[in-house]
């Protein structure tokens, strides 16, 4: 079962296990924080928690616990030296039900992440002076799928290598008509 949490400064909820609920409601130190009824949407679009503390000296120490990163460390334990970020599988960023985090590289995080297009329009695929080249990185490194004759040919080519080496994720190129175009092997290569 799932729980939805009201934001208090968004009209957007949070969704949480009903046992991550019931440790969130029961626990003495986030019920002494009313952590709950206090978590806020960030900026990042994750739900948030801040608390501003009054030190000796008069100055203020902001404390801050992200929800899908406490529930991750206290659910699904502590991350191996590899994966230390924690990925949003499904995306929707205010969705902390358990089976929707796993434990990423900054690489895998990456992968999965939409992101902004280059002047091609598509990711892996840039420009040169008569062709289009399709390059996809592993482990650091660059792999050359060759060049082709348009932008959407090297960009399905980006899309297939993409698949062999790390499967389906959200960083694949959104080509329109894919049916209807075949990409010709690669030039010279």
């Amino acid at each position: 079962m799932l729980v939805k949490l009201q934001l208090k400064n968004s009209p957007n909820q949070v969704i949480v296990d009903d046992h991550v609920y019931e440790y969130l409601r029961d626990n003495p130190y986030l019920k002494s924080l009313d952590f709950i009824y206090n978590l806020r949407e960030h900026s990042s679009g994750r739900a948030v928690f801040q608390k501003s503390w009054r030190q000796s000296n008069g100055k203020y120490k902001t404390d801050t616990i992200y929800l899908h990163k406490m529930v991750a460390e206290k659910f699904i334990g502590p991350p191996n030296t590899d994966q230390t970020l924690i990925r949003i599988v499904n995306g929707n960023r205010l969705d902390c039900r358990l089976k929707n985090l796993a434990y990423a590289d900054r690489s895998d995080i990456k992968r999965n992440t939409p992101s902004k297009h280059n002047k091609t329009g598509y990711i892996g695929v840039v420009k040169d002076k008569y062709n289009y080249r399709a390059v996809i990185y592993k482990d650091k490194k660059p792999i050359s799928l060759g060049t082709y004759k348009t932008a959407k040919e090297a960009a399905l080519a980006y899309n297939k290598k993409s698949i062999e080496l790390f499967g389906k994720t959200r960083s694949l190129n959104k080509i329109k008509n894919v049916e209807e175009i075949i990409p010709d092997p690669p030039k010279g290569e």
